[in-house]
């Protein structure tokens, strides 16, 4: 996003043609890149001017501009809230430029309040993440699954998630020669490493493959329903039931989300979240009749 706001500002800030070469040598990033940011600059309804040959370049059309009464207040205090509560550097930069535009974002009486408490070492993850994205470079790093299995992993980061409180990273992992989705929480260490990669084309992901999914059947009560709906999406109703299919992202999290359920809830897919589930249940049910036997 700041690239992108860059790029735009650069643009605008001159009459003369800038080749992708200035830009990519600006900004740090190829000349692909460039064409990329160019072509979402572009959708967004920018009007930028491409001139080929060798004297040629880029230039936004002369008649354009850009003013602050495109946005409203509420409109830069909701984006100025939201990156200062991300609190990484990148974001940062953004959040005060936006407070240069319009001050009164940084009034204490706002009505727009959010909270995205992450830790020092998570917000350095999310930096370094992003910054690996913007320079497709190649990420080493020492993560622990929800198995608590850890293990090394050379990846090309893709996108940023940010999923209820959680922080994900997509990216194609080199070992498992695949797609995955990773808990920034769980890096333990990582590192930026001077190796570029080319954007693989991205593989459409098979819901139908269990272990990605998570099936879930619940009772269909009136009550159940009403915390369904506002906590899941895919949701299918039928006389008896209530069937939910959400992405599996964190099998911890998904576990203790079961259990809010009660009895109200059966696990359908995948196997191995239904047996993670029986054994704590079974962790569970040896803590309690152990403290009754004490009696």
């Amino acid at each position: 996003m700041e690239r992108l706001l860059g790029i735009i500002i650069h643009l605008m800030s001159t009459n003369k043609l800038i080749t992708a070469t200035e830009l990519s040598k600006k900004f740090e990033v190829s000349v692909r890149t460039i064409y990329r940011d160019i072509d979402l600059v572009s959708q967004a309804g920018i009007p930028i001017a491409s001139h080929p040959g060798m004297d040629g370049g880029f230039q936004i059309m002369e008649s354009f501009s850009i003013n602050k009464q495109s946005f409203s207040l509420e409109d830069l205090s909701a984006v100025y809230h939201l990156l200062t509560e991300v609190g990484t550097s990148q974001f940062q930069s953004i959040s005060d430029k936006i407070a240069v535009i319009q001050p009164m974002v940084k009034k204490e009486d706002n009505k727009i309040l959010m909270s995205m408490s992450h830790s020092k070492k998570e917000r350095s993850t999310i930096e370094l993440w992003l910054h690996a994205i913007n320079q497709n470079r190649v990420i080493s790093m020492n993560y622990t699954d929800a198995k608590a299995k850890q293990s090394c992993r050379e990846v090309e980061p893709r996108n940023l998630l940010l999923e209820g409180s959680k922080w994900y990273g997509e990216a194609y992992c080199l070992k498992k020669n695949a797609e995955r989705i990773f808990l920034l929480s769980r890096i333990n260490e990582i590192t930026l490493l001077d190796r570029h990669f080319e954007v693989r084309s991205k593989v459409q992901p098979d819901n139908s493959k269990r272990n990605e999914y998570l099936h879930l059947r619940f009772t269909n009560d009136e009550e159940v329903k009403r915390r369904v709906v506002e906590q899941f999406e895919d949701i299918r109703t039928d006389d008896e039931h209530i069937n939910v299919y959400a992405p599996l992202y964190d099998h911890n999290y998904a576990i203790s989300v079961i259990l809010s359920y009660g009895s109200n809830v059966e696990i359908i897919a995948p196997k191995e979240i239904r047996m993670a589930f029986l054994e704590e249940l079974r962790r569970m049910n040896t803590l309690y009749f152990k403290g009754e036997n004490k009696r």
